[in-house]
């Protein structure tokens, strides 16, 4: 469907025919600033996945969710005119040539050439061009005034960036891990004793005991403390360790190496830091201006 190449500011969902009458399509759900929000409007924006709903959930669980989705889309519209809405006052102007490249880039993405077919592609999905084009002003309007926001509110410093590195060792790097090779004993007691024993005398027999186990690397931290109690106070590789119970079962282990802790050196992490902090921000800064719209609208919900 073409209508789906609409953009939208935090949902991008096609647009689809609802099952709902006409004239409740046309009521009124809510207000913002004295100018009317209709169902309609919502329904672009939820039709398609209330269609995935209703062979889901029937009765009442079928109304609360459908009744949550138009609730989450109606908060998104309401978002979407306040900043609209600040745009029309701001001090500045979209140049035209930009909602002209994006009615281009829409039409190429429907797979037409020419504004004429794309016109006619709509009309058949119950949309008009004008109506089409005026939706797409209003999310450019939209992400102008968040992109404002995001230019005057967001600024991740170098300190900003190295204090996240310093604070968060475990991101960026590798803890200390053991690789071992686990060794299971028999359940009979005085056999176990007698691998243990010959162990003691000759560790290289460990292979021959161990010849189908393979090593597994594992982080020191998540190792059981009574194994890194078997290993010693000063572990160190070749060491064979045990015997151990787990869960009624008894089995030793052989150290094979110790991988140090390794630390990603600052400067091969430092784009990543910046840019995820830079998004947090913006989330941030867009919680807050769009908090500030609607504390100074009047905004009456209906729905």
């Amino acid at each position: 469907m073409l209508k789906h190449l609409l953009p939208t500011l935090f949902l991008s969902v096609p647009l689809a025919v609802s099952a709902v009458a006409a004239e409740e399509e046309n009521s009124v759900i809510a207000s913002i600033n004295g100018h009317p929000v209709i169902l309609s409007e919502v329904l672009e924006m939820t039709a398609e996945q209330e269609r995935l709903i209703q062979p889901l959930y029937q009765g009442a669980e079928r109304y609360e969710r459908v009744l949550k989705l138009r609730r989450e889309a109606l908060d998104r519209l309401i978002d979407r005119k306040l900043l609209a809405a600040a745009y029309q006052q701001a001090d500045f102007r979209l140049p035209p040539q930009e909602l002209e490249r994006s009615l281009d880039e829409l039409s190429a993405g429907a797979g037409v050439r020419t504004r004429r077919e794309f016109a006619a592609k709509l009309q058949a999905e119950g949309m008009s061009f004008e109506a089409f084009r005026e939706k797409v002003h209003e999310q450019l309007m939209a992400q102008v005034m968040l992109f404002r926001q995001y230019k005057i509110r967001v600024y991740v410093s170098p300190r900003d960036v190295r204090d996240y590195y310093n604070a968060h060792p475990e991101e960026f790097g590798e803890p200390e891990r053991w690789q071992l090779t686990m060794l299971d004993l028999p359940e009979d007691a005085a056999t176990r004793q007698s691998i243990l024993t010959e162990l003691q005398k000759n560790p290289a027999a460990f292979a021959t005991f161990a010849k189908t186990a393979a090593p597994r690397t594992v982080r020191k931290s998540g190792l059981r403390p009574e194994w890194i109690a078997a290993a010693g106070d000063a572990p160190a590789p070749g060491r064979i360790c045990g015997p151990l119970e787990i869960g009624g079962r008894y089995c030793c282990f052989r150290l094979e190496k110790i991988l140090p802790a390794e630390t990603t050196p600052f400067a091969e992490v430092e784009p990543a830091i910046r840019e995820k902090l830079e998004m947090e921000s913006r989330r941030a800064a867009a919680g807050e201006y769009l908090q500030e719209l609607r504390d100074n609208a009047i905004i009456r919900l209906m729905m």
